[in-house]
């Protein structure tokens, strides 16, 4: 069977029956996948769209229009259709098309081979501390990214990968093309529900061997008592920084969690953990230099960085960190760095210090503008009990510097977060 895209290559040769894609109600083989996509591309190409927008839950027709557009030539640019509607007027306006339902398609439409080296998708940065960024992506950065992180997950034809991430991100974007370059099953869910995927997990009927999650996911699971999911091997947890407790909560319940990091411009993972618990966030995929910067910034190249984001074969990614006995340690975000009486203040250091507290559930720390200070440390606590501001300094004390203890404990019910889970550090920051 021949496809006209570069990761269907040998990924289900002899293998069109294989289960390519399942969403809960509807399964497509690879042979239908093709085929259907190939319909829908006939329909796409008539109107010879640029820049197509995705607005489709995640699921099997969502993956068809995504393939479908790439066989038509143009790019995909994934629309959260639940966006504001700000968002939703700037995304749009960027397409020339629009999908919002999946075209009824036509036959005899012969696609000619992709050019690896074209644009492949459009995505944003997830804005925490800033205004989204645009970020092109090539095929080959996909294909790059499929193939670099098979060896180190163990990927084989056998894996049912479990994701619910929005495909608007890198890490719901890359599983369904994962799948294809390892000629594996992407079991895909439209959101995130605790039951059905403590469900899904839980049992051995479906066989879920990969999963992606981010921290608040781990954490609501663990709360719901997963345990020692039976047929799991990789419970990959990416997307925001996973707290030491957490992690070693769920590698106590029997979850095999690897932490890897990443980001939009680098096609999502570019590190990952080689076995669950070997310390940080793991070591760089196969093909990805990573090198320390002397003000501690994590550089990196190789084929799944995007070509418009590196100067002289390198990006800056903006994150901190350091490497230790080979596996990279994120430390915080250059940019969210708060400046108080002079002295350099990383937001994440505090907000380690103060999750190891016991009746801290969560912690968020920004800079407020401040007279005195030119910032003030500013803390927001989600609490599990009754702690007084003079137990919280004390504490901090303790651990951190002066300069780094929050002038102000601020109690709060929930802490706010994007979709992906990060912590929103626009929120209370006068320096940006």
């Amino acid at each position: 069977m021949q496809y006209a895209e570069p990761w269907f290559e040998g990924a289900f040769e002899g293998r069109p029956e294989a289960l390519a894609v399942e969403d809960g109600t509807v399964s497509l083989t690879a042979a239908a996948l093709a085929a259907r996509s190939r319909e829908v591309a006939a329909e796409l190409v008539g109107s010879r769209p640029r820049t197509v927008g995705l607005m489709l839950e995640p699921g099997c027709d969502w993956v068809v229009a995504c393939h479908a557009s790439w066989l038509s030539g143009a790019v995909v640019l994934p629309i959260d259709p639940t966006a504001d509607r700000e968002t939703l007027e700037r995304r749009v306006s960027r397409c020339d098309l629009v999908l919002d339902s999946l075209p009824d398609g036509r036959n005899g439409f012969e696609p000619r081979p992709i050019d690896p080296l074209s644009p492949a998708a459009i995505l944003y940065t997830s804005g925490t501390t800033a205004e989204p960024t645009e970020v092109m992506l090539s095929h080959s950065n996909l294909i790059a990214q499929g193939v670099a992180s098979r060896h180190p997950l163990g990927g084989n034809e056998a894996d049912r990968w479990l994701s619910s991430l929005s495909p608007t991100h890198s890490g719901g974007l890359t599983v369904p093309v994962r799948s294809s370059v390892w000629g594996c099953t992407a079991v895909i869910r439209p959101r995130f529900e605790v039951e059905a995927f403590h469900s899904l997990l839980s049992g051995s009927s479906e066989a879920i061997t990969v999963v992606s999650l981010v921290p608040v996911m781990l954490e609501r699971l663990l709360a719901a008592g997963l345990e020692s999911p039976p047929t799991l091997r990789r419970a990959v947890v990416s997307g925001a920084p996973l707290e030491d407790s957490l992690k070693r909560r769920a590698l106590e319940a029997g979850i095999p969690i690897v932490e890897a990091w990443g980001m939009t411009q680098t096609c999502g993972m570019a590190t990952v953990e080689r076995e669950p618990g070997s310390g940080g966030a793991g070591e760089a995929l196969p093909g990805i230099h990573l090198e320390i910067a002397p003000d501690g910034e994590i550089r990196l190249g190789g084929a799944t960085v995007a070509p418009g984001v590196q100067v002289g074969g390198m990006f800056d990614s903006g994150d901190l960190g350091r490497i230790a006995g080979g596996s990279l340690h994120v430390t915080g975000r250059k940019s969210g760095m708060i400046i108080s009486g002079g002295e350099n203040v990383s937001p994440e250091r505090v907000e380690l210090v103060l999750s190891a507290h016991p009746l801290v559930k969560e912690a968020l720390v920004y800079g407020e503008a401040d007279r005195e200070w030119g910032e003030a440390v500013i803390c927001e606590l989600v609490l599990s009990g009754d702690c007084g501001d003079d137990e919280l300094r004390s504490f901090c004390r303790s651990r951190l510097a002066a300069w780094e203890v929050p002038k102000r404990f601020d109690r709060v019910s929930v802490l706010h977060r994007t979709d992906s889970g990060k912590l929103l550090r626009r929120r209370g920051q006068a320096s940006e």
